[in-house]
């Protein structure tokens, strides 16, 4: 979606951050060319300052995103990389922004429907208990810390304080990285089944489920449930209160665990299958929230790969940002992509806590923010609008990985020296 906007720079206040449009520089320096001076000059001109990532009273400095709220379906914040306290902020920042300013109500973060459930009743309830039952968050446990707890407490005080129709809600757009709390969830299901000639079958399948001993007897205990699940469908509607809901669930269940099981299987592209999931779990809420799709918004947090809206030869499959934007009518040309990046600092994505982020060329983002007045705390900008008196945006027509910037991201948001999230014990 193209939007016009009249291109003003906000001054933010000093900051233990120093922050710039990190992806602009890792272009130039992937491309081996040094900082070009007609895009530093328009940066200076026509970035925006957002003032705090965690300022939940004044919102007057992301007021330049409320056009595109407007205008969109689903906005998708990539972040690059994971397991920042300062990306942690940024999104519920700009949720809780969304959510009052444009009334988005859906949140999908990179998690599956049984995390989603846990997430939702939490929500509701505000027991910490159910935080307690996530046994990994994400791959690499990048999301197992204190700040992605808090995250989760500070939604649950939001919606208490808002009217139960505008409460956010969690929507499931991943496969189960851990799956064995999804495994729990499904064999409770069958638990919860009336007595019948139904449950007695499923309940034979569950035990061997609850028993498992390997990766493999998992899933091909799982594709038995499933068939199974199929097979008993016109009585299972009978007596359930939501069988598609559950079918949906057992199915995107096997599809985890068989992906868990094949993905060092020679000939099985483990992040294709993914990508297609997650496209299916849009799909999936696209034709059963209970929200017409028309009036439908999604608010999506997802790993900064994923919301790339043109397809890379270099991958065998199309992102979901691509797919979003190009090929599924609900979303089609309605899709506005932030790339979120960091550069500096440390985060928590892998093993281990105080990894340093990737380098991009710190010389070249230290040039490029010689470019940009006052002291930033985040700096974004546009990649396609033009900038004040109607002047071509130059950042449009870089080249990243064969695509034209302005064709891959909308906005580049970036921000400097970032602090790892505290991993939980």
């Amino acid at each position: 979606m193209t939007m016009i906007f009249d291109k003003r720079a906000f001054r933010g206040r000093t900051s233990r951050m120093w922050l710039s449009l990190l992806l602009l520089a890792g272009v130039l320096l992937s491309s081996g060319c040094g900082i070009n001076k007609g895009v530093l000059a328009f940066a200076a001109e026509n970035h925006f300052i957002i003032n705090s990532t965690d300022d939940l009273d004044d919102f007057s400095d992301l007021d330049f995103l409320l056009p595109v709220a407007e205008a969109n379906r689903v906005i998708m914040y990539g972040e690059s990389p994971h397991g920042t306290r300062e990306h942690l902020e940024m999104i519920f920042r700009m949720l809780v922004f969304l959510n009052q300013k444009a009334g988005y109500r859906y949140f999908a973060p990179e998690t599956d429907f049984a995390y989603s459930e846990l997430l939702n009743r939490y929500l509701e309830c505000g027991d910490a208990a159910l935080l307690d039952e996530m046994d990994i968050w994400s791959y690499y446990n990048s999301a197992h810390t204190k700040d992605q707890r808090q995250f989760w407490e500070k939604l649950y005080l939001y919606n208490q304080k808002i009217s139960h129709e505008r409460r956010i809600v969690i929507i499931a757009t991943d496969i189960s990285h851990g799956v064995s709390y999804a495994v729990r969830k499904t064999t409770n299901m069958i638990k919860s089944l009336p007595e019948g000639p139904q449950r007695e079958e499923l309940a034979a399948i569950a035990s061997i489920i609850q028993e498992f001993r390997s990766l493999e007897q998992l899933y091909q205990t799982l594709v038995l449930l499933e068939e199974a699940f199929v097979k008993m469908a016109p009585a299972l509607r009978e007596i359930m209160a939501d069988y598609e809901q559950a079918a949906f669930d057992v199915y995107s269940t096997r599809r985890s665990v068989e992906l868990a099981f094949r993905q060092d299987q020679r000939g099985f592209d483990w992040s294709a299958e993914r990508e297609a999931m997650i496209k299916e779990y849009f799909r999936w809420h696209v034709d059963n929230l209970d929200c017409a799709p028309e009036k439908l918004r999604i608010f999506a947090w997802n790993g900064a790969a994923h919301v790339t809206k043109v397809p890379e030869p270099h991958f065998s499959y199309d992102h979901v940002g691509v797919w979003l934007d190009k090929e599924f009518e609900w979303s089609r040309g309605r899709v506005f992509s932030i790339y979120a990046g960091a550069s500096g600092g440390e985060h928590t994505y892998g093993s281990v806590s105080g990894m340093k982020t990737a380098s991009i060329g710190r010389q070249l983002l230290d040039d490029f923010m010689k470019g940009l007045p006052g002291s930033p705390a985040i700096a974004a900008m546009f990649t396609r609008e033009p900038g004040k008196d109607g002047h071509k945006n130059p950042i449009q027509n870089v080249k990243y990985y064969g695509a034209l910037l302005g064709d891959r991201y909308d906005l580049l948001l970036g921000m400097r020296n970032v602090t790892a999230a505290e991993p939980l014990p």
